[in-house]
């Protein structure tokens, strides 16, 4: 009996083991697992936080935020000769083709981008930066308009 029970226990723990090794959906349109998902509308501004995804049904698009590469903007109580700039990474996917990963600044070009005829544009990104202070990757959110 106790063999029968170490066989059945080892049998499960190895499909147990293979499940969880198993790859993630095959398609590339399948956005992240346990990732933050919001309806946009074309056309119309959203706001995404670093990891979420934006889906505007109407188009057939994806678009997410994977973060800010950098950020050199004039902090909001200095006074500074240039505005400064931000590089912040998208990526998009139109049906089930494969993601395109793509940074838009904002502040210098791209400030958008083309993708299944259709055009991806940075309008904004917050919070601010203060002199002194650091903003934590996870502050982040950036406004895109899809059109």
């Amino acid at each position: 009996m106790t063999s029968r029970l170490t066989i059945w226990g080892f049998v499960l723990a190895a499909g147990l083991f293979v499940a969880a090794c198993g790859s993630p959906s095959a398609d590339p349109a399948d956005p992240d697992v346990g990732a933050i998902i919001i309806d946009a509308r074309a056309g119309q501004t959203f706001e995404l936080g670093p990891g979420e995804i934006a889906r505007i049904d109407a188009l057939g698009i994806l678009v997410g935020f994977r973060g800010v590469a950098s950020d050199s903007r004039c902090p909001k109580d200095v006074t500074c000769v240039w505005a400064g700039d931000a590089a912040v990474r998208i990526r998009a996917t139109v049906g089930r083709a494969e993601w395109t990963p793509f940074d838009l600044h904002t502040n210098l070009d791209p400030r958008s981008a083309s993708i299944g005829g259709h055009t991806i544009t940075i309008v904004g990104l917050t919070p601010e930066p203060v002199s002194g202070s650091t903003i934590g990757s996870e502050r982040y959110r950036v406004t895109l308009r899809v059109e």
